[in-house]
């Protein structure tokens, strides 16, 4: 006597989705506790160095003065974009990009910074 399993074939479609969830990343994650303690005419760019990593890009503006960046985006591709014909219409990816943007004047201190925090939703379909 032979013995079916009753699997749902919409169970397995769900299972293989989650599974197949896809996930990327690039730079390294910005601390917002290290953030807040940046103060303006204070912090050294050896102290944003040694809180946060160092920078993604450095470059120089007028007067001796520097801009320095720190960028990180993770990029959850959404499991049902995984499932035929399904993932055409209701598939898509969630991304979280965090950017730190510092000015240092000639002195190496920080002048100015601009912190940015966002999330994109981007889906698919006709």
């Amino acid at each position: 006597m032979s013995m079916k399993l009753g699997i749902s074939p919409v169970l397995v479609v769900a299972v293989f989705a989650a599974l197949f969830q896809g996930c990327a990343s690039s730079g390294t994650k910005i601390d917002p506790a290290a953030v807040s303690q940046i103060e303006r005419g204070v912090t050294t760019k050896a102290q944003l160095v040694a809180a946060l990593g160092n920078p993604i890009s450095a470059s120089m503006l007028g007067n001796g003065r520097e801009l320095l960046v720190w960028s990180y985006a993770q990029t959850r591709v959404k499991g049902r974009t995984f499932i035929p014909v399904v993932g055409a219409f209701a598939g898509g990816a969630d991304t979280k990009m965090e950017t730190l943007q510092v000015i240092l004047d000639s002195d190496k201190v920080v002048e100015d910074y601009l912190w940015n925090n966002s999330q994109i939703e981007t889906k698919t379909g006709l």
